[in-house]
């Protein structure tokens, strides 16, 4: 903020020079000028506070841009924030500073009141598509456009308030998607940092999140950070139209980068407005040295200095004292310390020095308007209110020391933001668990904390102040009835919301049991009220309901739980059973449902959920339940779309295979047969429980389903938890929940539940942060580091071409890549390496086989994109080029993708013709046979395709010749003037327009590189491939523990073993693994898990394969191949065990086994090589040669026919036996060498990256981008599965 106050100043000086400028010119010349057209055809509203002392000249330079390019927006601009007109008036008022009680300056640089939103809206409903500010809060330009979307009324507090943090939190741009956040080390992607987007309802809750593609992260606590930046008091952050309360607000992760916020309140604002002022107090001069060498950190002791750095600072009312300062420093460089090198940036000038002072003022001494084409409107500011009194937040519970404590960084346990207003310093802290926050406030008292910053503190006038941040619950202080409320799910619900900060009101019919559950939920801390009631009556439903209003002054939400079933076969049921049924479950829900709307709902909104009595309906002896079943269903679909216009939401709950407390109840066969029975029947063979229904119940009540209005869901142990298999506990209570014990077992169904827990949460003991974690992400790192070098020697050299082709007006492949592809889409780089060190490469800057390749989206196409790198050897072919286009075609026939080719090559290199022509060959016929089966091929033609590169583009299906580059011919001007005689320009026989107009080859002619991309994506984007790809949209959990922490567990030494359950809990959903026959075999790991929300297979290794591994592994892949699951092998095995036992026991046999069965399954298959890959291993692991879907590797990983070691003993005793069956003695000296050449010769050639150039994987990957990639591979694998192709018989021909 006094930054900005500084800017305000600068400008004003700025516009006493020039009465045109005082605003921020490149908001007009840099922003808004290249991106206007795009703001009137899109119709974006755009509000900006770039107005400065000057909004009007910033209109008025605005307006002449738009008339230049004859654009007609209506630009609006907000006035009266300004008080430096003002200043004698205000030198008459005595005013003080706000916080030191200082005079007002006799002598001001700027002035200016912080207004709010209303102006802003006021602009917009009278259809402003810009409007310019001076000075406004920051959160005001993203309130405002909220009061004129929905329209708002100025006295709904809580939606101020709401509306104002939601701009609070992105005010600051990418603070809040990780750009300054306290574990920064999970950032990735600072080089492409997202910036923050809001997404707010009606209702005012609203999601936070960044664009797709983009670097950061959006979680709960980046979001936190920013939620106690520069507050001050959490529960009266004063704004100019709502005193906003934040101590509630509760923040919850709802999807990958995106994090719910609720729970901001409101009150009236405050009658003033804060003025800040600036005023000019001297000059200043910084001065910075340099202290180079050995020992510098000593050398800088003797002038007291911690830094290497030393930086000395003068300040003076007289700019002529601070510049004699500045040219007697100069002697300094010199002779001041040893090894100081030098004054940086050369010798330093006076700068003025600017002064913060903040006073208030009364809004009603304010003129606030706006000036639309300049006609000016005074606007209505509400006056706002002087009481600004509340309650203060109760210190919680603060842990008492015993003296048996141990000490930790406050990092450890915090996460913390700070931020600066003027002399005030805000530090939010923000516990990472919720037992810590005891042990915070008690070492962060306001004492500990002003001794810890003395140093910067006045000891007279300095104080600190602690507030509290209590964070709210999802429904704190709502008022929601639950009917049935004494028992079952009822029972169970109430305790969950109560829990959750609601106000519950529990009914039913039976006194015992809803004083017992009261009883309970007090015992647990809640909020309670019970009243006895018969719901099947109406006039008993209607002044229940009044009673409830009339006691609490509200009804957010009702839960329509109670209801009623007996088991009877259909024909024994009698018109009274029936009746009952009925009347129990559907009259009284009618009843329940029709009275909450007319008393409440109907003017202030709410939630309904109904129980469908389900329970057991389709179940023999439960038909009547279904009929009933089936009246609550439509019911609730009816009053969603009649009361969705009230702002009621509407929802079913249909509890289906689930256990039930009541289930003692029942008696002959039923409960003897048919129920003990039930479990053995559900597809997981596990009972749901009714605490999963109140979980359903909750959800569909809270605001983070505002989105779901007349929907039934069927909850129960088939569904509810997709393939966790969570079978209840051996108790007649398991799992405490506040002291209440959620899942209740019926004894009927206690042995048949005792099951073993098998899906479960992987715990990972890896001690991160550890000396040895620290060498192993160090270790890794540099490998890292060593294939990025060689990558970035590759770019280099494309990009040294630049010049060349800017002078030609083209474009670089990587550009042109970039161009095509959809902005901020997924993109995975295929073979990227290949051939580094290879024919004519030495270091990796001729890497790639002259190809840029990889998947990615075209206008929502996803497809495969291969790019001639023509800036390095004219895009000419090695040999590795031709086996790279293979493998790419044999990924776009396995996975059904289109292909998009920007080709600009020499053809093949000619030095390596031999090798080059019989596989080129094979590549256009790999065309002809992709048209055929219906893939479509497109190619731009961005420069040369000779010889035989032209029938790449000839066997493409949509050609597109740029004009004046394209030259497509079989024959050049030379080679056809030596061959036949004939003279022709290389336009005459392959130019673009040749192609487009006579020969007919081309299907389009584009006007550049640029113009050749956009027309690529117009066919794109009408191949009718988008709306036949069946859509995934899953939702999922991100693994438990930091893709960061997978740096830190592959060891340093190869020799180091380690556990492959430590990389499978980072990279599966929710870090949920269900292992198979895990007592059988150790080393050979087999289980499922979910990966972005899609099953999968997984089979790993923690060493050697035994033949019983061979034999798990063989099993687990019939396993998957039965149920159609993809598998994934994740690499980490030194081979087929060795040795007598191993021999003895089958190794052979069940190896071939395993291999026989990796070879012929027909289910996807992924490998990422994490470690080592040796032997037969790699083939049982699904190698390259076994034929993977895909395969990609770790910067450190390694793959050989055995280790390097081994190797070199083995060729040793070789030799050793030749030399003595020869009566030779052996000659150590040559056989030391034998041994030592040929361990470093396989060592080198069994490298990440000599085996990605040599094709042996899809690329080297980042390990921490595990994940992502293979969530990509899957969802491409999942489109392929799904997609039905059109093949033709001969593909697509010019006739």
């Amino acid at each position: 903020m006094e930054d900005q106050q500084i800017t305000m100043s600068i400008m004003a000086k700025a516009m006493m020079t020039n009465p045109e400028h005082g605003y921020a010119l490149d908001f007009v010349s840099r922003v808004m000028t290249p991106l206007l057209k795009k703001i009137s055809d899109k119709k974006i509203k755009v509000i900006s506070n770039a107005g400065g002392v000057n909004p009007l000249a910033c209109r008025d330079a605005l307006q002449k841009v738009l008339e230049a390019q004859g654009l007609d927006l209506k630009i609006a601009v907000v006035l009266g924030d300004d008080l430096m007109p003002q200043q004698a008036e205000l030198n008459t008022q005595n005013i003080k500073e706000m916080f030191s009680g200082e005079d007002l300056p006799s002598q001001l640089a700027s002035c200016n009141a912080y207004l709010g939103a209303v102006p802003i809206r006021d602009a917009l409903d009278q259809g402003a598509d810009i409007v310019i500010t001076g000075r406004v809060v920051d959160s005001a330009v993203v309130l405002a456009p909220l009061l004129h979307e929905y329209q708002w009324s100025l006295e709904d507090y809580d939606k101020l308030s709401q509306g104002s943090l939601a701009g609070h939190i992105i005010e600051c741009g990418a603070q809040c998607t990780g750009g300054n956040f306290t574990d920064w080390r999970l950032v990735q992607g600072f080089d492409n940092m997202g910036f923050p987007i809001v997404e707010v309802k009606a209702d005012a809750s609203f999601i936070v999140t960044k664009p797709k593609g983009t670097g950061g992260l959006v979680s709960v606590a980046t979001v936190a950070e920013q939620v106690v930046y520069e507050i001050g008091n959490p529960q009266a952050y004063l704004l100019p139209d709502v005193t906003a309360d934040f101590s509630k607000v509760k923040l919850e992760q709802v999807g990958e980068d995106r994090v719910l916020v609720i729970g901001a309140k409101g009150r009236a604002p405050t009658q003033q407005y804060k003025v800040s002022a600036t005023y000019p107090d001297g000059y200043r001069v910084l001065v910075s040295f340099l202290i180079a060498g050995r020992e510098a950190p000593e050398k800088a002791q003797p002038i007291n200095s911690r830094e290497v750095v030393v930086k000395i600072a003068v300040k003076h009312m007289f700019k002529e004292a601070c510049m004699f300062f500045a040219s007697e420093i100069a002697q300094a460089s010199t002779g001041m310390a040893p090894a100081l090198a030098g004054i940086v940036g050369g010798r330093p000038k006076a700068s003025p020095v600017i002064k913060l002072f903040s006073f208030l003022v009364d809004k009603s001494k304010l003129s606030v308007a706006i000036d639309i084409n300049g006609q000016r409107q005074n606007i209505q500011i509400p006056s706002g209110c002087s009481d600004q009194s509340f309650d203060v937040v109760a210190v919680g519970e603060v842990a008492q020391f015993t003296g048996q404590e141990i000490e930790v960084p406050l990092v450890e346990i915090a996460h913390a933001r700070s931020g600066d207003k003027g002399n005030h310093s805000n530090i939010g802290v923000i516990a990472r668990q919720p037992e810590y926050l005891p042990w915070i406030r008690a070492n962060l008292t306001e004492e500990k904390v002003k001794e810890y910053m003395q140093h910067v503190l006045d000891p007279e006038k300095s104080k600190v102040i602690r507030y509290e941040i209590t964070g709210s619950d999802a429904f704190q202080d709502q008022v929601i009835i639950v009917t049935g409320g004494g028992s079952g799910i009822g029972r169970c619900t109430a305790h969950e919301l109560a829990a959750l900060g609601a106000q519950v009101v529990i009914t039913g019919r039976k006194i015992e049991k809803l004083e017992n559950v009261s009883k309970e939920i007090i015992e647990d801390g809640g909020k309670v009220h019970f009243i006895v009631c018969d719901n099947r009556e109406e006039h008993n439903v209607k002044e229940m309901i009044a009673e409830v209003i009339e006691k609490f002054g509200r009804l957010d939400g009702l839960v329509n739980n109670a209801g009623g079933q007996f088991p009877s076969n259909l024909e024994g049921i009698s018109a009274n059973g029936f009746d009952a049924v009925v009347r129990n479950n559907l009259h009284s829900t009618f009843y329940l449902m029709k009275e909450a709307y007319n008393q409440w709902m109907a003017k202030h909104g709410g939630s309904i959920v109904n129980m469908a009595a389900d329970m057991w309906g389709g179940m023999p002896g439960m038909g009547h339940s279904g009929a009933a079943r089936a009246g609550v269903d439509n019911l609730t679909k009816t009053a969603a779309v009649e009361w969705g216009r009230s702002g009621v939401r509407v929802n079913c709950v249909a509890p289906g295979w689930v256990v039930s407390s009541g289930m003692d109840n029942y008696t002959g066969d039923f409960a003897k047969f048919i129920i003990p029975s039930l479990a053995g029947n559900v597809p997981l063979k596990r009972m749901g429980t009714e605490s999963e229904i109140s979980s359903a119940i909750c959800y569909l009540l809270s605001e983070a389903a505002g989105f779901i209005s007349g929907m039934t869901i069927r909850i129960d142990g088939a569904a509810s938890l997709g393939t966790r298999m969570y079978p209840l506990a051996d108790a007649s209570n398991s799992e405490s929940f506040n002291g209440f014990h959620r899942a209740f077992i019926p004894d009927v169904l206690k042995q048949q539940l005792n099951r073993r827990k098998f899906m479960t949460v992987l715990q990972s003991e890896i001690a991160v942060g550890s000396e040895q974690f620290e060498q192993n992400k160090q270790a890794l790192l540099a490998q890292i580091a060593e294939v990025r070098a060689v990558q970035n020697k590759n770019i280099e050299k494309s990009y040294a071409a630049k010049p060349k082709f800017d002078k030609k007006g083209k474009i670089l492949p990587h550009e042109r890549v970039r161009l095509a592809l959809d902005a901020d889409s997924p993109f995975v780089e295929l073979c990227g390496l290949v051939g580094y060190a290879m024919h004519d490469d030495k270091d990796g800057s001729d890497a790639g086989g002259g190809i840029i390749s990889g998947i990615g989206f075209v206008s929502g196409v996803r497809c495969l994109i291969s790019a001639s790198n023509s800036a390095i050897k004219g895009g000419t072919m090695s040999p590795m080029g031709v086996q790279k286009t293979l493998r790419l075609q044999a990924i776009a026939f396995e996975q059904k993708l289109p292909m998009l080719t920007l080709t600009e090559s020499g053809g093949a290199n000619l030095n390596y013709a031999a090798e080059v022509f019989t596989y080129g060959g094979m590549t256009f016929a790999n065309q002809a046979r992709l048209s055929a089966a219906g893939l479509p091929q497109v190619s731009v033609v961005h420069g040369n395709a000779t010889a035989g590169g032209a029938y790449q583009p000839g066997l493409s299906d949509y050609v597109i010749a740029v004009r004046k580059q394209t030259e497509m011919l079989l024959a050049g001007p030379p080679l056809l003037l030596a061959a036949t005689g004939e003279v022709a320009t290389a336009e005459e026989l392959g130019g673009a327009e040749m192609h487009a107009q006579v020969a007919g080859t081309a299907e389009f002619l584009a006007e550049n590189d640029a113009d050749g991309i956009r027309i690529a994506r117009e066919v794109f984007e009408h191949l009718n491939w988008k709306e036949q790809t069946q859509k995934l949209n899953l939702s999922y959990k991100e693994p438990r523990y930091p893709a960061e922490e997978l740096l830190g567990i592959i060891p340093a030494s190869p020799k180091q073993p380690f556990d492959m359950k430590d990389v499978i809990a980072r990279i599966v959903d929710d870090s949920e693994f269900f292992e198979v026959k895990q007592e059988y075999d150790a080393l050979t790991v087999c289980g499922w898990a979910k990966i972005g929300g899609l099953h999968i297979g997984i089979i790993t290794n923690n060493g050697p394969i035994t033949p019983q591994g061979a034999t798990k592994a063989a099993q687990f892949i019939h396993l998957c191949e039965q149920t159609k699951r993809p598998l994934l092998f994740l690499h980490n095995t030194t081979g087929f065990m060795v040795g007598t036992d191993a021999e003895q026991n089958g190794i052979i046999k069940h190896g071939s086994k395993l291999i026989q069965a990796v070879a012929n399954t027909t289910v996807p298959k992924i490998s990422i090589v994490v470690a080592g890959s040796y032997g037969a291993g790699n083939y049982a692991m699904c190698g390259r040669p076994l034929s993977p879907q895909f395969i990609f590797a770790w910067p450190n990983s390694h793959v050989a026919v055995m280790g390097s070691a081994q190797a070199g003993k083995v060729l040793r005793i070789v030799a050793e036996g030749k030399q003595k069956a020869s009566g030779m003695e052996p000659n150590e000296q040559m056989l030391d060498f034998l041994e030592q050449s040929t361990a470093a010769k396989l060592e080198q050639q069994s490298t990440a990256l000599f085996n990605t150039a040599m094709l042996h994987d899809d690329g080297i990957i980042d390990p921490r981008d595990t994940r992502k990639v293979l969530i990509f591979l899957l969802e491409t694998i999942y489109e392929a599965e799904h997609r039905k192709l059109n093949p033709i018989r001969f593909g697509v021909s010019r006739l």
